[in-house]
């Protein structure tokens, strides 16, 4: 099984990913929270992966490495979604994202 995974390839999804196809349709004030609940989501998972490596010293290698890259791309994700939010911010209207999807 391991040689079957380390040779598959390999997707990256998130679950709000579906939110951020859809906010298109919503006003710019609901896509702004929905963002900002990503976001936040984020947050605390990031705090919650940090806190417990912080807490747990003995950890195995496999594990530390897991943690370090689980922190790595909830920072990258956390950075996405502040310029995310910001993009909508300056957005005059959400026109353009409408735009986006077909209307």
């Amino acid at each position: 099984m391991m040689e079957e995974f380390s040779k598959k390839s390999f997707q990256v999804l998130f679950d709000f990913n579906a939110v951020i196809v859809g906010l298109n349709k919503v006003s710019k004030g609901e896509a702004l929270q929905y963002v900002e609940n990503i976001q936040k989501n984020i947050e605390e998972s990031l705090s919650f992966i940090t806190i417990t490596r912080q807490q747990k010293k003995n950890i195995p290698l496999v594990g530390r490495t897991i943690m370090k890259q689980q922190i790595m791309v909830l920072d990258s994700l956390q950075k996405w979604c502040i310029e995310f939010k910001q993009e909508i911010e300056n957005e005059e209207s959400l026109e353009k994202m409408q735009e986006l999807g077909g209307e």
